[in-house]
């Protein structure tokens, strides 16, 4: 689910997706959707916010 300092993070079943929040001052908040729910180890998709500036 990404190689950084995790320090939060929020399971939501039905949409199938877990939030990180990262442990820096200037961390970012990121969306993991795995590619097999219940198998992490499987992979999927990391995305992180983009606030505009």
């Amino acid at each position: 689910m990404g190689s950084f300092n995790h320090e939060a993070a929020a399971c939501d079943p039905v949409r199938k997706v877990i939030s990180l929040t990262e442990d820096e001052p200037d961390g970012c908040f990121y969306r993991f959707r795995p590619n097999n729910w219940g198998d992490l180890g499987a992979g999927g998709l990391l995305e992180v916010l983009v606030a505009g500036e």
